[in-house]
């Protein structure tokens, strides 16, 4: 490949000019101061994040025969399950007892292809109050809405698990093209946060990719990104630009010792330290898997396209499809995806619906605000469907490829379908479903209920129950331990687990809070292998 010098000079231009620039740190102008998994398999992690308040009746079985009945005790229209997980007080069943009609209103009949490497997750409880929120699901309660923030609003900021797992080298060996990937076709927001790998570092909101162009810019253009079968054999040599990258880098690394540095100056040097890094990685190029085809340049969907129907389908088809693809040749490992912009045809037609802070206009949030009305849980049903056929499935469908021996993509990877909140708005049993077993980490083909059905109903509302789970906490374990990472990888200030354990917010009169806090570090039982 012959060395693009117009593209260098926009490099140079463009990155040089703002990127490359040291920042303005003011503790050193005063007075006389002077400016100086396996390589051979490795593991993925996926997050779908789906919105509001949900019908729990719709995301598990209603199935009756075959030795089940609907729930009798504490009804809520789904079915009870009967064998034990050992040692716990909680139950599980083979998905596959479900594929006729279907596991779930929501998961119907499509699925049961892949209902051996699914798992399906109920009883997993968020502890603080965190109303409307970006981050609960992944581990950062403390990243709610600012608009309709619950009590969990005022604890501190952690790194979500995808964040984590991004900056371990456990996950990441060696340095990654891409370490993360956010897609909302929305706005651009996403569900993630991350302390840009500086343990004690500010906590910051990950921004996510909006058109489908932006994805395939940063998967498949620029430095570090080396074509399959190129027409010509690239140059021998070091890039130029790489040489510059580390000049600067030599000046930022002496300006670190400066004993002038502030703790705030040293905070911002550390964070842009850390880009230089990713940015010569980039430069020295990755290797390319055998499968790896770099997807054509997709057309221009600015702020994720309107709300018409092929705006809709189309931004996220091409969304999920490059994102494959970049996993595939290997150019990132990790990608988030905020299931915003969704169609329902609950009225009869199809239409286009987004999600909104503040529940105006006829939104995903404003029908959740009318749960048990007809209209309102028709069209959640629909929103749900649409994601799990033109999401979920499809990236399951699309990583379902054969990997190396007789594994596939979807075999040597994690996909988490998580919820911003679970019934209606509340926060307890929080829809989750999983596909592919983390090479083969994850023990797959089954529905787990970690609900305590024989414990305190608290109250219930339209079709659920506030009782008793288990904290979502140990489900922030098992996906940290599940992509390969250890304790000491994810614990801090001598604490066991991920994430927050206040129940702030909930009182002990009025809702479940207490958990068996003695196996918050643990993962969730019997999923992992």
């Amino acid at each position: 490949m012959k060395y693009d010098r117009v593209r260098r000079r926009m490099f140079l231009q463009g990155v040089g000019g703002a990127t490359l620039a040291i920042p303005t740190l003011s503790s050193l102008f005063r007075g006389d101061a002077h400016a100086g998994g396996s390589e051979a398999q490795p593991l993925r992690f996926i997050a779908i994040k789906s919105n509001s308040g949900q019908t729990i009746v719709d995301w598990y079985p209603t199935f009756e025969g075959n030795g089940y009945a609907l729930r009798q005790q504490k009804a809520d229209g789904t079915t009870g399950l009967t064998e034990d997980i050992p040692g716990t007080p909680y139950k599980q069943a083979p998905m596959t007892d479900f594929m006729d009609p279907g596991l779930s209103v929501i998961i119907d009949q499509a699925f049961n292809p892949y209902l051996h490497k699914m798992m399906l997750l109920r009883g997993m409880d968020f502890l603080p109050d965190t109303n409307h929120n970006h981050g609960a699901f992944l581990g950062n309660y403390a990243g709610a809405s600012t608009v309709t923030a619950g009590a969990s609003l005022a604890l501190p900021h952690v790194p979500t698990v995808d964040q984590v797992m991004a900056y371990s080298d456990r996950f990441y060996p060696s340095q990654p093209l891409v370490r993360s990937l956010h897609l909302n076709n929305s706005r651009a927001d996403s569900c993630a946060y991350t302390h840009a790998g500086i343990a004690g570092g500010e906590v910051t909101r990950m921004q996510a990719h909006v058109d489908p162009l932006t994805v395939w810019n940063q998967l498949f253009t620029g430095p570090g990104v080396t074509p399959p079968n190129p027409d010509e054999e690239p140059e021998q040599g070091e890039s130029p630009n790489k040489r510059l990258v580390d000049q600067v880098y030599e000046d930022y690394s002496r300006i670190q010792m400066n004993p002038r540095l502030s703790a705030d100056d040293r905070m911002l040097l550390d964070r842009h330290l850390t880009f230089l890094s990713e940015l010569q990685g980039r430069l020295e190029g990755t290797g390319v898997s055998a499968q790896c085809e770099f997807p054509p340049m997709p057309n221009s969907y600015p702020d994720g396209g309107s709300l018409s129907l092929s705006d809709i389908e189309e931004s996220w088809a091409l969304m999920i499809d490059i994102a494959v693809a970049g996993i595939i040749c290997d150019h990132t490992r990790i990608v988030t995806i905020d299931a915003e912009k969704v169609i329902s045809d609950a009225d009869g037609a199809p239409a286009g619906f987004t999600h909104s802070e503040n529940a105006s206009g006829q939104t995903w949030h404003a029908l959740a605000h009318e749960w048990g009305t007809p209209s309102a849980d028709a069209h959640l049903r629909k929103m749900n469907q649409w994601v799990a056929q033109n999401v979920f499935l499809r990236l399951i469908e699309r990583l379902d490829v054969v990997e190396g021996g007789e594994s596939t993509y979807l075999d040597n990877s994690l996909i988490v379908w998580g919820n911003e909140l679970g019934f209606n708005h509340l926060n307890y049993s929080i829809p989750t479903i999983t596909a592919g077993s983390a090479g083969g980490r994850v023990d797959t083909g089954r529905y787990l209920d970690f609900t305590e059905w024989d414990s305190q109903s608290y109250f219930s509302q339209h079709n659920g129950h506030v009782i008793r789970g288990i904290p979502y906490n140990q489900f922030f374990v098992t996906m940290l331990q599940a992509m390969g990472l250890q304790p000491e990888d994810y614990e801090t200030g001598g604490e066991p687990g991920y994430g927050s354990t206040s129940t702030v917010g909930k009182g002990a009169s009025t809702h479940a809070i207490d958990y068996d806090f003695a196996r918050i570090g643990d993962p969730l039982p019997s999923v992992l292998v």
